[in-house]
């Protein structure tokens, strides 16, 4: 699903660069554009909102799917053994729902899942993941972009000069949001394969272990 909302909001990228275009050749009075662009309109505000509806569904499922797949790596860290964690299942998945607090809370959860994934006895020993940062703050950007623009778009009227901004900065959101998705299929991929080694890979017992030959020589 998160693949699928890369796809669509690339598309939908394609046709804000191409409406984009159109409404600077009416700023600079290009002839050619402004007849495209009252030739196109109609179409181009059809596709944009057929690919917003799909976009905000797929949002939804996306939100679902993540919620139950968060919930679930959160219980397998402590099937795997990892104790001493700061936040029950629930509350992974609870603090992403909590204003304000999901800033920095949702980001502490997916980082403890993430440690105590990857090693479940000494989880609070592991570094801090890079990718987990990046894909947070990549996240973070992308929604605070997004919202900028729409909250401009609203207000823009008639001003050409102004909807063309707010675009650019739409634009720039969808870029960030590509990106965000795609690390975020990293991340998930990552957490999951390395669950998945440690179910496959039972703990060794101490008769098969590898211990020094202790018979006399």
């Amino acid at each position: 699903m998160a693949a699928a909302a890369i796809v669509l909001t690339l598309v939908n990228l394609c046709d804000d660069l191409y409406t984009t275009h159109l409404f600077r050749g009416v700023l600079e009075h290009d002839a050619a554009r402004t007849m495209a662009l009252r030739t196109h309109v109609h179409a181009l505000i059809t596709l944009q909102t057929t690919l917003n509806g799909t976009l905000i569904l797929l949002w939804v499922v996306n939100v679902v799917l993540f919620c139950v797949w968060l919930y679930r790596s959160a219980c397998n860290t402590r099937a795997l053994g990892a104790q001493g964690l700061d936040y029950s299942p629930g509350w992974t998945v609870g603090y992403f729902f909590v204003p304000i607090a999901n800033l920095v809370l949702g980001y502490q959860c997916m980082r403890e899942v993430w440690k105590a994934s990857h090693a479940p006895e000494n989880w609070s020993q592991i570094k801090n993941p890079p990718l987990l940062l990046a894909w947070w703050v990549t996240y973070i950007a992308a929604s605070a972009t997004s919202r900028i623009a729409s909250t401009m778009l609203k207000g823009v009227g008639t001003d050409m000069q102004a909807l063309l901004i707010a675009s650019n900065i739409e634009m720039v959101g969808m870029a960030l949001s590509m990106l965000a998705a795609g690390m975020y299929i990293r991340i998930v991929w990552r957490i999951s394969t390395v669950q998945r080694s440690h179910y496959l890979t039972p703990p060794m017992r101490m008769d098969e272990a590898a211990l020094p030959d202790m018979q006399p020589g």
